[in-house]
């Protein structure tokens, strides 16, 4: 059984495919990081080390992926070829 979201994806030709929303941050992945992401980072900088930027710019835009306070882009084809 896959996700709703691929579900949708997998669906036949003419028939109507409804969107599902990701919500990151309900996966225990997202949780983990969000709840010890700060204070890693907090600990590493009171023994004088730091991340390099890219690593910590990594880290802050997975915490802003996918959620809707950060915007959202929607786009539909009406193509009756099928959309890729």
């Amino acid at each position: 059984m896959g996700l709703p979201s691929h579900n949708a994806r997998l669906a036949k030709p003419n028939s109507a495919v409804v969107y599902v929303r990701h919500r990151p941050e309900t996966t225990l992945l997202y949780q983990v990081v969000q709840e010890y992401w700060p204070e890693f980072q907090a600990e590493l900088a009171s023994h004088g080390r730091y991340l390099r930027a890219y690593i910590t710019k990594e880290f802050d835009e997975y915490l802003k992926c996918g959620r809707l306070e950060h915007g959202f882009l929607r786009v539909r084809c009406d193509s009756s070829d099928p959309c890729i």
